[in-house]
């Protein structure tokens, strides 16, 4: 498998069609069919709400869809490259842009702590709103 990645690299149209097509519709339609054919035969079993310890399994099946489709286009993209005899791609460095990708690991916990500084109080800010505007709308009426 490890040589077929070699010979694959989506476009940004295929990039698009990964993500919304086969991710967010055929992940969904195969996670919606199998929790529904689970819950037929063991009624309560699985639930799409993400409660309980169905949640990662839930949240895995979706990408199962995605790696069946990169496996089979890496495949096709390999075989056709023997047969053209075309060189794999070079193996990009780990690297984020610019930033080396151990200095962007370091740092992802500083980014993640400040962010949550961010956005708490302006979380919190815009519930109050929304209360307060529900609660204005309750006495107007």
């Amino acid at each position: 498998m490890k040589d077929y990645l070699k010979y694959y690299r989506p476009k940004l149209g295929e990039s698009w069609l990964i993500m919304l097509a086969i991710l967010l519709v055929a992940g969904s339609i195969v996670t919606g069919s199998i929790v529904f054919i689970t819950n037929l035969i063991s009624p309560d079993l699985l639930s799409l709400t993400g409660t309980g310890w169905s949640t990662p399994l839930i949240y895995v099946l979706p990408f199962l869809v995605v790696f069946l489709y990169i496996y089979l286009r890496s495949r096709q993209s390999f075989y056709e490259a023997v047969r053209t005899d075309r060189a794999p791609y070079p193996d990009p460095p780990a690297k984020l842009g610019k930033v080396p990708l151990l200095l962007y690991i370091l740092l992802l916990p500083v980014i993640i702590v400040s962010m949550s500084l961010i956005m708490d109080p302006l979380t919190e800010w815009l519930e109050n709103r929304v209360a307060g505007n529900a609660r204005f709308y309750e006495r107007s009426v």
